[in-house]
């Protein structure tokens, strides 16, 4: 729409005209006092648009006029700076108010080339078109900036402070401009992001770095590389190995980047090492599987899910540990002597020998087949397991009538009475069981039968302390019906080998203790077997008759 300032043009430029090098000072007053007044009369909306666009060249035209009369302007400064300074300011006033109606308008380039004003003397109207059109150029700008502030998230993405950046499964080198960068697919191998140089970036600026499709895994990892000598929290990279990892790193602008390690509150590690992670959590070499060794896990067997017996403490497993057979002859294998580190180890004789070992009272040189050297830590001692007769004569094992009577070569004329003696014999008698165990010295014939018999166990009587007459077999077996402790036994014979079967009744848990003359070592008596029905067996060799004491030598359970 085009004002009409055909009135104020026709006033206005008629004055305008008749400004010249002649004009005397009354001239210009009365030039500047009728421009004020003409204004006074317009309608401010007729003003409006034209003042805005034309007080530019307005401006001008009066300075270039006042530039022509600077000598005679000079004697009535005041006079004529009262009169134009109060025109300017009316006039000042109206632009302000018009530029601001056309930027609310919006009248644009297309309302300013509608005024009518064509000017005949100084000014010219393409400059007050050129300044509208400058005006409208602003107030569009304006406009624009106005609109990108309407809505925050366009104003962002014009700024270049959201920019996203979708990644595949490949390596990538992240540019300064990124600002998160996402993983939108599964990994199918360990792959690199390269952070750009931290100095390339503010200090302060910040990188985000997602895996948005939960392709990290432990086999398919993203690891995060510093570019150049840069460190990332002190390291060159930073691996990691868990889907939907999500982390925020930030720039010191010079050669260092830093994100955050969750602490342990907060569901981490507080570490960026494995190791770390392992010391902060607690965690000891079994979390590491080092197993089957010291500082180590047990294991378990493979097929039955039980512990492998090498790898149980020897306290758990008895005082004496099977070693294998053992040569007697050869001594192979060649038997250490006697220290901590063999405590309770024992072999099996499968060749007898004479191999010399330290006992407790000298050295041990007789060993037959089935006989155990048994370490205590100090010594070597034997549990006898032959039924030989030690020597008759020279003689060993099972002793024949013929064979003794071959050894001893006497006739029967070497003896005064014998034939008398013979002649009026009685009927042969042998040895019984009885004779055996008492160790009767009479003429009766030792037969294998008997001393096979001799091995038998006697059964003792069930009781909190049942006793055991030696002289009633070496041997001995018990149910045991209540905790129990075992009496010394009657009738011993040093150097002979005792064996004690107790067994639990249908009730099981029964305990065992024992008399001061049972010798169990530093180790102390073993705990019996427990479940009903179980029988273990316990072995002792006769040190000492007289006082009497008798040493532990083994627990063999669940016979």
């Amino acid at each position: 729409m085009a004002l009409d300032f055909s009135h104020y043009q026709v006033v206005v430029q008629a004055k305008m005209d008749a400004v010249s090098a002649a004009s005397t000072l009354d001239d210009l007053v009365t030039l500047a006092i009728t421009t004020s007044k003409i204004k006074d009369a317009i309608a401010v909306s007729d003003v409006q648009a034209a003042a805005a666009a034309g007080v530019t060249s307005i401006t001008g035209a009066a300075t270039g006029a006042l530039q022509d009369i600077t000598t005679a302007r000079t004697s009535a400064t005041g006079a004529i700076g009262t009169a134009r300074g109060g025109a300017l300011t009316d006039i000042e006033a109206a632009r302000t108010k018009a530029i601001q109606d056309v930027q609310q308008a919006g009248g644009g380039a297309n309302a300013a080339g509608g005024i009518s004003f064509a000017p005949t003397g100084q000014i010219a109207a393409t400059n007050v078109q050129a300044a509208l059109a400058e005006v409208d150029s602003e107030k569009t700008a304006k406009a624009s900036n106005l609109s990108d502030l309407a809505d925050p998230k366009a104003a962002r993405a014009n700024l270049g402070l959201e920019k996203f950046t979708a990644r595949g499964d490949a390596a990538y080198t992240i540019l300064a401009g990124d600002r998160t960068v996402a993983l939108t697919a599964a990994l199918t191998g360990p792959r690199v992001f390269t952070l750009p140089a931290a100095s390339a970036l503010n200090p302060g600026a910040t990188l985000r770095i997602m895996d948005q499709a939960g392709g990290i895994s432990a086999a398919n990892t993203l690891t995060i590389q510093a570019a150049g000598t840069d460190k990332l929290n002190g390291a060159a990279a930073a691996v990691f190995a868990a889907p939907y990892t999500d982390f925020l790193l930030t720039t010191d602008g010079v050669s260092a980047w830093t994100y955050d390690v969750q602490s342990l509150a907060r569901g981490g590690t507080g570490a960026t090492t494995a190791a770390g992670a392992r010391a902060n959590l607690g965690l000891g070499s079994a979390a590491q599987l080092t197993a089957g060794v010291a500082g180590g896990a047990a294991t378990l067997d493979g097929s039955t899910g039980k512990l492998l017996a090498a790898q149980i403490p020897d306290a758990l497993l008895g005082t004496v540990r099977y070693q294998g057979g053992w040569d007697a002859a050869a001594n192979s294998p060649t038997l250490a002597a006697p220290s901590a580190a063999n405590k309770g180890a024992y072999y099996i004789v499968l060749t007898a020998g004479t191999t010399a070992l330290a006992g407790p009272k000298g050295s041990i040189t007789d060993w037959q087949v089935g006989d155990w050297a048994v370490s205590d830590g100090t010594y070597w001692e034997k549990v006898d397991s032959s039924d030989q007769v030690i020597s008759v004569v020279g003689l060993q094992g099972a002793i024949t009538g013929p064979a003794l009577k071959a050894a001893l070569a006497v006739a029967i004329g070497d003896v005064a009475g014998l034939q008398a003696a013979l002649d009026a014999k009685a009927a042969a008698s042998y040895a019984t069981t009885a004779d055996i165990w008492a160790g009767t010295d009479t003429g009766k014939i030792v037969t294998a039968k008997a001393l096979r018999d001799a091995q038998v166990p006697q059964t003792l009587a069930a009781s909190a302390a049942p006793a055991w007459n030696a002289a009633l077999g070496f041997n001995a077996r018990i149910t045991l019906t209540t905790n129990t402790t075992f009496q010394t036994p009657t009738n011993l014979v040093e150097g002979l080998t005792y064996v004690l079967r107790a067994k639990q009744d249908a009730t099981g848990g029964r305990t065992g203790s024992y008399t001061s003359a049972f010798n169990f070592g530093a180790d102390g008596p073993p705990t019996l077997s427990t479940a009903a029905n179980a029988e273990d067996a316990l072995t002792f060799l006769c040190v000492d008759a007289a006082t009497p004491r008798l040493s532990f030598v083994g627990i063999k359970k669940g016979v």
